[in-house]
């Protein structure tokens, strides 16, 4: 169980039972842990239990009972009633056209190189997005966590994650590697590889392109590249500059800090033991020194499997001002 801080956005996503919950007030979250059945059958429908209470987001439910659509624009979450309600499913049909969950769940497992009985699934339902029927998969082994999206019609890949724990993503046969594509990034920059500091370094899949997501930081300059895999060509390139960003163990300097602020390392520290982990147990960790509203404060992001945590501890005493969990 975590302790996360929930603001008045949770009352949008969530379906079951609706509070109105304090804008930042901290609440025991777990996964929900009661089986679902839809019409007398089980499904698989991923839900969250927030002090007693079981929220839903309302895409899984729109896709999975069907009879409404769900958009967001300008700030408005946006419900459509459907002209007809879909029939009900209990788990997606092998119908003409669709191959099916078993499939999906066969062609996500070959793409990584696993047996079904060397993972444990996590995720697997039939979803549309943006008119595409689509299989989810998810599925976790011992060193890393491991999400597709399986086209329904024809078993094409169309997003591909692999999210491991302290390893770099395993390159295939034509693939340059994580550590060209580091290379190839912090030349792009001006930089030697030993220079910089990497915050992320994974293999995904975007719109059919296999490639390197790259991010480093080097004084004030956070950088990040996407690198095609198959031949290292940067396709997409970004500098953010002006903040003082700073390696977990590196103290402010005088240009970045007063006199008497907690050091990065210190709030790295304090930002961990807010989410219940050590170094060891997270992944992507970073920590950016910077200044909000005339305050100066660290702010501070890691990965523990699924989830992503961005805390951000005031540099002049160590309190946590914002703790956000993000899966």
């Amino acid at each position: 169980m975590k302790k996360i801080a929930l603001g008045f956005g949770i009352g949008a996503v969530v379906c079951m039972t609706i509070g109105v919950l304090a804008a930042y007030t901290t609440h025991d979250v777990d996964n929900n842990p009661y089986p679902i059945t839809l019409n007398g059958s089980p499904i698989e429908l991923q839900g969250y239990n927030i002090d007693g209470n079981t929220y839903f987001q309302l895409r899984d439910i729109a896709a999975k009972v069907g009879g409404f659509t769900v958009d967001f624009n300008d700030n408005t979450i946006l419900l459509t009633t459907d002209t007809q309600a879909a029939p009900a499913k209990t788990a997606p049909q092998n119908a003409d056209g669709d191959i099916g969950v078993d499939k999906a769940k066969e062609i996500a497992l070959n793409e990584a190189g696993l047996t079904a009985d060397g993972v444990t699934f996590t995720k697997s339902f039939l979803d549309m997005d943006d008119g595409v029927l689509q299989y989810e998969i998810e599925f976790i082994t011992g060193d890393a966590e491991y999400s597709a999206d399986v086209k329904a019609s024809d078993g094409t890949i169309l997003k591909w994650d692999v999210d491991r724990n302290h390893s770099a993503a395993s390159p295939s046969q034509g693939d340059i590697g994580v550590d060209k594509a580091k290379e190839i990034a912090a030349k792009k920059a001006g930089f030697a590889v030993s220079d910089v500091t990497f915050v992320k370094e994974r293999l995904d899949i975007d719109n059919g392109i296999r490639q390197y997501e790259i991010e480093f930081i080097k004084d004030n300059t956070e950088y990040s590249a996407d690198v095609s895999a198959s031949d290292g060509t940067i396709l997409d390139w970004d500098e953010d500059r002006g903040k003082a960003i700073v390696p977990p163990s590196t103290a402010p300097d005088a240009s970045a800090g007063g006199a008497g602020e907690i050091t990065a390392d210190k709030a790295k520290e304090i930002a961990l033991q807010k989410a219940g982990f050590n170094e060891s147990d997270v992944t992507g960790l970073r920590v950016e020194y910077d200044r909000d509203d005339r305050v100066n404060k660290y702010d501070v992001e890691f990965r523990n499997g699924r989830n992503e945590y961005s805390v951000e501890v005031r540099a002049a005493d160590g309190e946590i001002m914002e703790y956000d969990v993000d899966d």
